[in-house]
C-alpha cells in the first residue's frame, strides 16, 4: 500500500474539516487497515515492513502534525465554538470532545480559556425554546432540557434562581 495513497486520504479528510487526531487516526485504520488485512493470518500483521499500513498511517499523521495541518488544539477551539453557537452546554462539548479522542487536559484548559459566560449562554437557549415556568412540572421539564443540552446542575439551578427573581420584580 502506498504512502501517498494514504496521505491523499488524510488530506482529503482534512479538506472538509478539521479532525482530531485520533478522529482521522481512526478513519485512516477503519479505510486501510481492513483492506490490507483482509485474506491474511496473524502471523503477517505482525510483519513491521515499509507496508505495515498501521506505520505508514503514524507517518502521515506525523507529518500533517508537523506541518500545522492537523493540531488538537486548534481542532478543540473550533469545537468548542462551533458547539456553543449550537446551544450546548459545557458538559455536552466535553463529552463530545472526549469522544472524539481529544486529551481531558487539553480539553478542560481550551473550556477554561473560551470566553463563553455560561450563564448568559444558558439563559439564551431558555430563553429561545421556553417563557416562564408556570408549574413545578413544567419546571422540571424546562430543567431536563437544560440537562440534556449539557449544562450543569449549578448553571441551571442558578437560572431558575434569577427567573423566579426577575418575575418577582416585575
Amino acid at each position: 500500500m502506498p504512502l501517498s495513497q494514504i496521505q491523499r486520504s488524510a488530506l482529503d479528510y482534512l479538506a472538509r474539516r478539521d479532525y482530531a487526531v485520533a478522529e482521522l487516526r481512526q478513519k485512516l485504520r477503519a479505510r486501510f487497515l481492513s483492506t490490507h488485512y483482509q485474506g491474511t493470518d496473524t502471523e503477517e500483521r505482525d510483519n513491521t515492513d515499509n507496508n505495515n499500513p498501521e506505520a505508514l498511517i503514524d507517518s502521515v499523521i506525523q507529518q500533517l502534525q508537523d506541518q500545522k495541518l492537523l493540531d488538537d488544539q486548534r481542532f478543540c477551539e473550533i469545537f468548542i465554538r462551533y458547539r456553543v453557537n449550537k446551544g450546548d452546554g459545557p458538559l455536552k462539548i466535553r463529552q463530545a470532545l472526549q469522544q472524539k479522542g481529544v486529551d481531558s487536559a487539553l480539553i478542560a484548559a481550551q473550556l477554561a480559556q473560551d470566553e463563553t459566560d455560561w450563564e448568559a449562554h444558558i439563559r439564551q437557549v431558555w430563553q429561545k425554546k421556553f417563557k416562564a415556568p408556570v408549574n413545578q412540572k413544567e419546571r422540571q421539564k424546562q430543567q431536563r432540557f437544560l440537562a440534556q443540552r449539557g449544562f450543569e446542575f449549578e448553571q441551571i439551578h442558578h437560572l431558575f434562581q434569577t427567573i423566579v427573581t426577575d418575575a418577582r420584580e416585575i
